[in-house]
């Protein structure tokens, strides 16, 4: 339940001690500032997402700043009740393909 509330399942992750990427939730409507200004600058390249949802639906990867506002506008309009969008760190990893494990 919780991981279809990202920035909960981040909360939740960090308080465990869980290693997550750096990143904030931003309200809907919020402007460029310059919290926003200094990860660009930090990284140079990003992850917007919506902040519920479980799939890639609104994710947008960013290098600009008017690659993150269009990342923004998606993020908190791919879903109807959409109130929040999360930046993160863009970590460049692979994801490893398993079988799916059944508990009997």
């Amino acid at each position: 339940m919780f991981g279809m509330y990202k920035d909960v399942a981040r909360f939740l992750f960090d308080a465990s001690g869980v290693q997550i990427a750096e990143g904030y939730a931003k309200p809907k409507g919020s402007a460029f500032d310059d919290r926003d200004t200094a990860m660009l600058e930090k990284y140079g390249h990003l992850i917007i997402k919506p902040n519920s949802g479980g799939s890639t639906v609104g994710l947008t990867q960013v290098k600009s700043r008017e690659d993150f506002e269009r990342g923004m506008e998606l993020a908190w309009n791919s879903y109807v009740y959409e109130d929040k969008a999360l930046v993160e760190l863009d970590l460049k990893a692979t994801q490893v393909p398993q079988r799916p494990v059944f508990l009997v």
